[in-house]
């Protein structure tokens, strides 16, 4: 394998499964000198989008994107360069996890509400 030592600009996109951008995911650049153990890395704003331009990487840099609650995304600069990254969520396996919130109702906000206005906002 062919390693090149000229600089390349790394960008791209990190979104998660249903195309929604992720702002704040990690991409950290592991074979890049580290500081007190932390390896250098950016991380990408509102659309998801990040750019790293301004320091020695190549094509077969290690990168590694993570995001609280994914899988962490780990390949090579030229594997991932100029692309939209997915995201997968890491909690797939748990018993009884669905994806999904269900909103309940707030009871005791209904209660206070039949106190105060006399009818329940479930009689009919």
């Amino acid at each position: 394998m062919e390693t090149k030592t000229n600089t390349v600009g790394f960008k791209g996109k990190v979104v998660d499964e249903s195309g929604e951008a992720l702002e704040g995911a990690h991409v950290s650049i592991l074979d890049y000198p580290s500081f007190n153990g932390v390896p250098y890395g950016v991380l990408t704003d509102a659309k998801g989008d990040f750019s790293i331009s301004d320091f020695s990487i190549n094509n077969y840099s290690k990168v590694a994107i993570s995001y609280v609650g994914k899988e962490q995304v780990t390949d090579i600069v030229l594997n991932l360069n100029y692309k939209t990254i997915v995201m997968k969520d890491a909690f797939t396996n748990l018993p009884g996890y669905t994806g999904t919130y269900k909103k309940k109702p707030c009871w005791l906000c209904i209660a206070v509400l039949t106190a105060l206005f006399g009818y329940s906002v479930y009689s009919k």
